[in-house]
């Protein structure tokens, strides 16, 4: 709930959309901030379990609810535009929705962990193609949760936590096998983020309390080891391979939140474990990317997002329901907002 309030009231026109998975918590019936010098407000008494939320270039916020079994796109203001999925037909639907993306065309991708697939519609609601099905086998997913898209290219990266893989997908080709990959040393990836401008991927590793850095096009497919995880090729991604280009500490508990500012490379990753933000470094150069530092946050934070233009980031407090402001110029704590 924390995380999808960020999102909807924060992140601007034409911002990076980053991905949210709240754990579970109360029940949530609307999303209510006030922050900064601005309100807004999305509110649905209906909605009782709220996912994730994307953020378009025209503000639209996408919200993903699973008690509904649907994606509601409100405008700016909050109003509703629409809905994606039937309450009545959820099973068919998103039975288990897991995750939500955005690309600056306006399609909207939706994973389900429970039907193993990504669904894509256009900005108006309409279908246009699936991507996966249940099962193990060839171009096949096992419960898809966190995931991003690069736009520029037209591929989605997806988080598969139970399976322990990672799969690269060309969004305009749902008919073509994802290439996947599984991390050795082992690391189970939970949410990913983009950055559009080095082409890195920053992936969560809560287990081993790790965020892990891959540049996708660089991965060097020929010189991987191969196996077969849950009937499909899996190319076991190693350490010493040109697509993984760093492996950076980070606190307890990273499993939520992590977003990219493209502009400052900054990259912020919540710790639910020890109620602290890591700073990450982004750059061209994979020596340069880096730890900078934790900083204390509300209690259990969850979710975080980016307001690229006013360069603040914003952190959803779970635990304690309130909501940290930090200055991306500083990397320091401007102040903390009760949100009850």
């Amino acid at each position: 709930m924390l995380a999808a309030a960020i999102s909807a009231a924060l992140l601007p026109a034409g911002c990076m959309t980053p991905s949210y998975h709240p754990l579970p918590g109360p029940p949530a019936h609307q999303l209510s901030i006030k922050a900064v010098d601005f309100e807004r407000e999305i509110a649905n008494r209906e909605w009782k379990s709220l996912v994730d939320v994307a953020v378009d270039r025209a503000s639209n916020a996408v919200v993903l609810d699973g008690s509904t079994h649907q994606a509601a796109v409100c405008d700016a203001r909050g109003r509703p535009l629409l809905s994606i999925g039937e309450k009545g037909l959820w099973k068919k639907t998103f039975p288990r929705p897991a995750g939500v993306a955005v690309d600056p065309d306006g399609r909207i991708y939706v994973s389900d962990a429970k039907n193993d697939s990504i669904r894509i519609f256009d900005a108006s609601g309409a279908f246009i193609s699936r991507i996966g099905e249940k099962g193990a086998g060839p171009g096949q997913f096992r419960e898809p949760a966190g995931i991003d898209v690069d736009a520029a290219r037209d591929v989605l990266f997806i988080a598969a936590r139970d399976a322990g893989l990672i799969a690269i997908q060309q969004a305009n080709q749902p008919n073509l096998d994802p290439q996947i990959v599984k991390l050795d040393p082992a690391r189970v990836p939970f949410v990913v983020a983009f950055n559009p401008a080095t082409e890195h991927l920053f992936v969560t590793a809560p287990d081993n309390q790790r965020v892990v850095v891959l540049d996708p096009y660089a991965i060097q497919w020929d010189l991987g080891r191969w196996t077969t995880v849950l009937h499909q090729r899996v190319m076991i991604l190693e350490a010493d391979n040109a697509g993984w280009i760093a492996d950076v500490g980070v606190g307890q508990g990273a499993e939520e939140g992590i977003a990219v500012n493209p502009r400052t490379g900054y990259v912020y990753v919540t710790n639910a474990g020890d109620d602290t933000v890591s700073i990450l470094r982004d750059g061209d150069d994979p020596a340069s990317i880096a730890w900078v530092k934790d900083i204390a946050v509300g209690d259990f934070p969850q979710g975080v997002a980016v307001d690229v233009e006013r360069n603040l980031i914003y952190v959803g407090n779970a635990g304690s329901r309130s909501l940290t402001v930090i200055d991306g110029a500083t990397n320091t704590v401007i102040k903390t907002i009760p949100l009850d």
